[in-house]
């Protein structure tokens, strides 16, 4: 982000794949669909973060934001 001229989303991004991989940490010590469901809520809480934070930029807002769902599901 840094890099790539988005400066602005380094924070938001920390945090976004900071919990997805918090949580990718915790599957790793399950198994079978316990370990499935949590990696997917690994993804869905990147989601979230991505979404709740662009929300609240100024320059994005919420329509902003739902329009960014499908890049970050991506």
């Amino acid at each position: 982000d840094v890099l790539g001229g988005f400066a602005v989303f380094a924070p938001l991004t920390f945090l976004a794949k900071g919990a997805e991989g918090a949580l990718a940490a915790v599957a790793a010590s399950r198994t079978g669909a316990t370990q499935y469901a949590m990696l997917a809520l690994g993804g869905l809480a990147m989601i979230a973060t991505y979404f709740i934070g662009e929300t609240l930029m100024p320059n994005i807002g919420l329509q902003g934001a739902a329009a960014e769902i499908l890049a970050n599901v991506i």
